[in-house]
């Protein structure tokens, strides 16, 4: 981050660390006519076997805490992605073949 810090400045830099670092939580709506919020939150935390809460705002919505951030060690290969495998990726998606553009290694798996 220090070089993209230099080259488009600390606030930038910032905006672009607060991007990368997940949510501490993901939100599910709740369909009232089929399930109250309560079962809906019994049926979440049990499936998921992590912590539930009913949001503080909004009736039908549940609250589920992410178990991350993922700490990775940053790997010294890098592979340079098309923009719909790179658009992809930043939906949740893998690196398939088809997207590959080129890599700076030969890569397997």
């Amino acid at each position: 981050m220090d070089n993209f810090e230099r080259l488009w400045g600390q606030e930038t830099a910032i905006r672009v660390e607060r991007l990368r670092t997940p949510y501490s939580h993901s939100s599910v709506r709740i369909h009232t006519l089929r399930q109250s919020p309560a079962q809906a939150q019994a049926l979440l935390a049990s499936e998921l076997g992590r912590e539930v809460e009913l949001c503080p705002f909004l009736p039908d919505v549940l609250r589920i805490r992410n178990n991350g951030p993922d700490v990775r060690t940053p790997q010294s290969t890098a592979v340079l992605v098309d923009i719909p495998c790179a658009e992809a990726v930043l939906r949740g998606a893998d690196v398939f073949v088809p997207g590959v553009l080129a890599s700076t290694c030969a890569c397997e798996g």
